[in-house]
């Protein structure tokens, strides 16, 4: 009854028991001990606890510790978490004994360690280690992987790169995951399965706030190991996983910055450009509040493949982000990042001419003359640029009073005349040429 109650009464129930003083009458008993610590961790106030240890509620502690039996250990277990630990420290050794013969009991037990200093673990740390792996593919609940968490610095040395391996699971059992746990398993020097790693930490991104140091990792890996993102494109889910968490940070205030520069980080690779090219993420990327500058840098990298611009059937969205972001100071060194993408094949110089958008200026001179230079030796249907006449003129004025940019500009200069023979002014080559 003791233990049927425990689990389902209310705080109406709990308040009728201590008054009736249940507690007290059944403390008399030498029978069922378990059931009287049960009882008293579920009636008592934290206050009460004190008095409580004095008048025999440790000897019955100590009485469930000795007895070799699954149902006394898990009482005096559940009743240790919540009494002060400096009575418990001598009964340390009988538990960790305990642990290592019972996975019934294990989670509990790691519960209960949490409540000591490492210092005083350090002796158990082989023990602590083997219940550990024994319990990480059986984690159901918060409760046993905070414990796990906890423990996971003190024993990580003892551990393999395989048993680290093992931990991942966890990122993806629907958990709240610390930024400390991903850490511990980010510095594991395990190269080898960082793809697997980064699938499963974007999992635990759904309910946990892990972004920032989620962000320093992945950037690590773009300067040090580009071959894990050819991996991660081509796993299972990655696209699914990475779509539900741009969804779902559209309805939160949470951080999208770490997915956002995973997306950067494949979009170079064409064939994962091509998978993007008409997945419903890009749809959430293009319809995505904020973050205008990241969007920019992925929608260059990915219009930077021909094939990419060929096939997608999200051209217009990209392009209406273009126009629109050109016009606003902040963005404009993105947007015209952006047109040199388009710029750099023949496909993209039909859709900047058909779109208009070369008639958009703009101060930055370097990107303008990539742009124009692209156009140029690009466009296959040999549009004419617009104010194609205007531009080589201004760019004759260019060279004389920028010096350092004089070669750059007059190789801009030979190839708009290439395609635009009319395009010189007489008076532009006696004064200035």
């Amino acid at each position: 009854i003791v233990y049927y109650i425990c689990s389902k009464a209310d705080d109406t129930l709990r308040n009728k028991l201590r008054k009736e003083r249940i507690l007290e009458l059944i403390s008399k008993s030498d029978e069922n001990i378990d059931a009287i610590l049960v009882f008293a961790g579920f009636i008592l106030n934290d206050d009460e606890f004190s008095d409580f240890l004095k008048n025999g509620g440790l000897n019955m502690f100590e009485i469930c510790v000795n007895t070799n039996s699954v149902q006394a250990m898990s009482a005096a277990i559940r009743f240790g978490l919540k009494i002060p630990k400096i009575e418990l420290k001598i009964f340390l050794f009988k538990i960790v004994q305990f642990l290592q013969s019972n996975s019934v009991v294990s989670p509990h037990i790691l519960q209960f360690l949490t409540r000591f200093e490492f210092d005083e673990l350090s002796e158990f740390k082989k023990q602590i280690a083997l219940s550990i792996m024994d319990v990480i593919s059986k984690v159901e609940d918060q409760q046993t992987f905070d414990a796990i968490a906890t423990l996971l610095p003190l024993v990580k040395s003892s551990l393999t790169m395989n048993q680290m391996r093992l931990f991942y699971t966890l990122l993806t059992c629907d958990l709240v995951i610390p930024s400390s746990f991903v850490s511990i398993l980010i510095e594991s020097p395990d190269n080898w399965s960082h793809a697997s790693l980064i699938l499963s930490i974007l999992k635990a991104m759904a309910k946990s706030d892990i972004d920032e140091v989620f962000l320093k990792f992945l950037r690590k890996c773009a300067k040090e190991e580009k071959e894990v993102f050819v991996q991660l494109y081509q796993m299972k889910d990655f696209f699914e996983t990475m779509q539900g968490l741009l969804d779902s940070d559209s309805d939160s205030n949470r951080t999208p910055q770490a997915p956002l520069f995973l997306l950067f980080c494949i979009s170079p690779i064409e064939d994962a450009a091509l998978k993007l090219a008409n997945h419903p993420m890009l749809s959430s990327l293009i319809n995505m509040k904020g973050f205008q500058i990241q969007r920019l840098q992925i929608f260059t990298s990915l219009c930077n493949h021909e094939t990419f611009c060929t096939h997608t059937q999200y051209i217009d969205g990209i392009i209406h982000i273009l126009v629109k972001s050109i016009s606003m100071k902040s963005l404009t060194k993105y947007a015209l990042h952006l047109i040199c993408a388009f710029s750099s094949h023949p496909e993209g110089c039909r859709l900047l001419n058909e779109n208009g958008v070369l008639e958009l200026t703009s101060e930055d001179a370097e990107a303008s003359h990539i742009i124009l230079r692209n156009f140029a030796r690009n466009n296959r249907k040999n549009s004419t640029i617009p104010q194609g006449a205007m531009i080589v003129s201004c760019l004759m004025q260019d060279m004389i009073y920028n010096i350092d940019k004089r070669f750059e500009i007059l190789d801009t200069i030979v190839t708009l005349v290439k395609i635009m023979p009319g395009c010189v002014q007489e008076h532009d080559l006696l004064k200035i040429i």
